[in-house]
């Protein structure tokens, strides 16, 4: 599953809280997800709705380039199959 949109993020300084929101469409792969196979997929992705995602959370910088996070993020995606609605933690590493 996945999502292919727009999105935004605000940082709010210098505490380094940010705010995430994507929208776009949704879709699912007929097919598991593995290198090869996600390769070998791309042309038969079901496109399908919208879907969402939002994500909140903090950085700290480790150096001048170097910065490591924790955030809850929150995804809502359509499909044929149904509604998907998902959330958790997630860390992240960001390099400038």
């Amino acid at each position: 599953m996945g999502l292919v949109g727009f999105g935004f993020t605000h940082h709010w300084m210098p505490s380094n809280f940010y705010l995430s929101a994507s929208l776009g469409r949704s879709f699912k792969t007929r097919t598991s997800v593995n290198v090869r196979s996600a390769i070998d997929s791309l042309g038969s992705l079901d496109w399908h709705s919208l879907g969402a995602s939002v994500v909140f959370g903090k950085e700290w910088w480790l150096s001048d380039d170097l910065g490591v996070g924790i955030a809850y993020q929150g995804v809502v995606l359509n499909t044929k199959e149904g509604r998907y609605i998902y959330g958790g933690p997630v860390i992240s590493v960001t390099y400038n």
